[in-house]
């Protein structure tokens, strides 16, 4: 199972250390311990993005069109933009809101 306390960094034992330390002041990567990125993985369709953005809804509850998925798929891969996707429902995104 995959909880958002098992991909912390290690100077983290509580998302609210995370928040506190971390959240919109640095960037900052570190190694996921165990089968965590292996659950992450599989939770959010192996890195599919296209597949990931089929699952996911906009507020009115609609499906994204293929227009707009095509969209932020480029925003994210050709402006390195990050895709904020608060209705989504992979496995993953499942797993993390109920940790």
């Amino acid at each position: 199972a995959c909880s958002f306390e098992r991909v912390l960094p290690p100077d983290c034992d509580t998302i609210g250390d995370f928040l506190n330390r971390h959240w919109e002041r640095d960037v900052h990567s570190w190694h996921v311990k165990g089968g965590a990125l292996d659950a992450l993985r599989a939770g959010f369709c192996m890195g599919d993005v296209g597949e990931v953005l089929a699952r996911c809804r906009k507020e009115d509850n609609a499906a994204y069109t293929a227009e707009e998925m095509s969209g932020m798929e480029g925003d994210l891969e050709n402006g390195r933009r990050t895709l904020n996707l608060p209705f989504c429902f992979t496995d993953g995104a499942a797993r993390i809101k109920h940790s």
